[in-house]
């Protein structure tokens, strides 16, 4: 899985560090990683760096993906500027919005 995932007690986040190419699979056995952090600890609060991935899943997977994000979670995701993973990001967060999440791309 091309991520890691922690909890940061000190500061009240989950990081998780995302590199290289993002699959479905992925995304999902790190929702169940961020469910049991979120579960155990009480924080809501997810900082992403994505600055290291290279490809993310199809439009219509993000989309399924990103359409079941709880809105009880505050996201924060990194980019690099202009990138194709930039795109993404944005969709899928437009997509998670929608729904309720508070999701924002920087």
């Amino acid at each position: 899985m091309p991520d890691n995932i922690i909890l940061n007690e000190e500061l009240g986040t989950i990081e998780i560090y995302a590199f290289g190419e993002m699959t479905v699979a992925d995304f999902v056995a790190s929702r169940g990683h961020i469910e049991r952090h979120v579960q155990e600890s009480g924080v809501t609060r997810i900082l992403v760096n994505a600055s290291e991935v290279e490809k993310m899943p199809s439009t219509t997977d993000l989309f399924e993906l990103f359409s079941k994000i709880p809105d009880s979670l505050r996201l924060a995701v990194v980019v690099p500027i202009g990138s194709s993973v930039e795109e993404d990001q944005k969709f899928a967060s437009t997509v998670a919005r929608n729904r309720g999440a508070n999701y924002m791309v920087f």
